[in-house]
């Protein structure tokens, strides 16, 4: 039994496309967190939007960010952190916002107003869910994500 060249290219394009799509399937580069809350107990999660000096008052530094509650509770008593880290990790600034409350399954705006650091260069900045009523932390479920914000 004579194989082509043809055939013997196709045969092994196939192993090869199996033996990847095995490796990938035995080692998943994505970590799933599963968060199965109570009934009426809000997940809370927060993103940065922006941090921008106030164009009006040189002095003051705005921290805009987005609370999302995806759980089927009300969150309340939202106390939300905002940070900022120079460009070798050291933190220059940390302020709590007390937010408020968020109902179910919904999102809002909120902005915190510090002191403009005028920390120039390269600096980070994020916001986060630092405690509340009624509610799960999503960032509390990922090891590296308590690391990062609590450090």
């Amino acid at each position: 039994m004579e194989i082509d060249v043809k055939t013997l290219t196709i045969i092994l394009l196939v192993l090869a496309i199996i033996t990847i799509g095995s490796y990938y399937n035995l080692n998943p580069t994505e970590k799933i967190v599963e968060v199965c809350p109570d009934d009426n107990l809000s997940i809370l999660d927060v993103s940065i939007y922006q941090a921008a000096e106030n164009l009006y008052d040189s002095s003051e530094m705005f921290y805009n960010y987005h609370v999302y509650n995806y759980g089927d509770g009300e969150a309340r008593n939202i106390k939300v952190t905002c940070k900022s880290w120079d460009e070798n990790m050291n933190l220059q600034f940390s302020l709590t916002d007390n937010f408020g409350s968020l109902d179910p399954k919904t999102y809002e705006f909120g902005e915190v107003v510090g002191e403009n650091l005028a920390l120039g260069g390269e600096y980070i900045s994020d916001c986060y869910v630092s405690s509340c009523d009624n509610c799960k932390i999503l960032y509390k479920e990922i090891q590296e994500s308590v690391d990062y914000f609590e450090s």
